[in-house]
């Protein structure tokens, strides 16, 4: 099942006290990681040459609508 964003902003770690983190999949290999404490990640995993292999994608960033077009805006030259 593929992931939405509200899916990603709402995963939470299912047991803070265990040491696995929570693996949601997106399909085709791309996973979220949901730490422990909160944090979450991307994750690719692929085979190559018969053995499994992973690529870290980097972090989930929770951004809001409103910063986003504040920051473009002040990017390009105009005031708010």
């Amino acid at each position: 099942m593929k992931l939405n964003e509200m899916k990603c902003k709402n995963a939470k770690p299912l047991d803070p006290t265990s040491k696995a983190p929570l693996k949601l999949s997106d399909g085709q290999g791309l996973y979220l990681y949901v730490m422990p404490n909160g944090s979450k990640y991307w994750r690719f995993i692929y085979r190559f040459n018969g053995k499994q292999k992973m690529e870290a994608m980097g972090v989930y960033i929770v951004t809001n609508n409103s910063s986003g077009e504040e920051n473009n805006e002040t990017n390009n030259g105009k005031e708010i």
